[in-house]
């Protein structure tokens, strides 16, 4: 045989080599990328009779346990309404606070690779909201992580006792998630960054047995917010949609 063809062969051989493993280190993550977790008492994991319990601390959990280099920043705030979240969220994504002011305590933070954005109940208060006005209110939130390139989770308010019990309340709920799906499936076409989850699909009051009720919410003590094991199943629904990124 050919000495230069045995020479050719073997630096194929070493460039394949050579390349499989370049490929390998990029692919392995070595430096942690930060999400994050924006919204209501949903996010802050509030409760009338628990202590605090947000959906972050389990996600963070399992990544540290699955050792994967992500980690969930939670900014939730009880009461808080969409119109107030997209003012926040502009905020931390020019590495500000709540308020506005330079220097937040994450300051090495500077760069979020994803947004989970959860936001819309508090809205219902305002009696004379339309369906429309809430609607768009929260797509103007969803909007701002859009057009900042980053990674969207969509997550859409659960239904609750508090909205099931006034049928005018829970119909103008329906139309409004109606119009975040429709407004989802029309940015997908173009936008591979955004992903949804229709919470009505894994924690809707209105579909589960009583011992289900009395294990995700806190009823008879709070008409609105999960137990423990509701703010885990959340963290639980979350942590598949988030799969994508891993």
């Amino acid at each position: 045989m050919n000495t230069t063809f045995i020479l050719i062969i073997v630096i194929l051989i070493s460039y394949t080599a050579l390349s499989s493993n370049q490929n390998l280190s990029t692919s392995s993550k070595t430096t942690t990328e930060y999400i994050l977790a924006i919204g209501d008492s949903y996010t802050a994991g509030l409760s009338f009779i628990n202590p605090p319990h947000p959906y972050a601390d389990q996600l963070n959990s399992k990544f540290k346990g699955n050792n994967i280099p992500y980690e969930i920043i939670s900014k939730g705030i009880g009461g808080e309404k969409s119109f107030s979240l997209k003012e926040r969220l502009i905020n931390f994504l020019n590495n500000k606070d709540e308020l506005g002011n330079k220097n937040i305590p994450n300051s090495s933070i500077t760069k979020f690779k994803a947004v989970i954005i959860l936001t819309g109940l508090n809205d219902f208060t305002d009696v004379f909201k339309t369906s429309k006005e809430i609607s768009s209110s929260i797509i103007d939130s969803y909007n701002v992580a859009i057009n900042n390139n980053l990674i969207t989770f969509i997550v859409t308010f659960p239904q609750t006792r508090w909205m099931s019990k006034d049928p005018e309340k829970y119909i103008k709920g329906q139309e409004v998630i109606k119009d975040l799906v429709t407004f989802y499936n029309g940015i997908k076409r173009t936008n591979k960054n955004v992903y949804f989850c229709n919470l009505d699909e894994y924690l809707n009051i209105n579909l589960m047995t009583p011992t289900e009720i009395d294990k995700y919410f806190d009823i008879p003590y709070d008409e609105v917010h999960f137990s423990v094991e509701g703010y885990d199943k959340l963290a639980d629904v979350l942590y598949d949609m988030l799969k994508v990124l891993l």
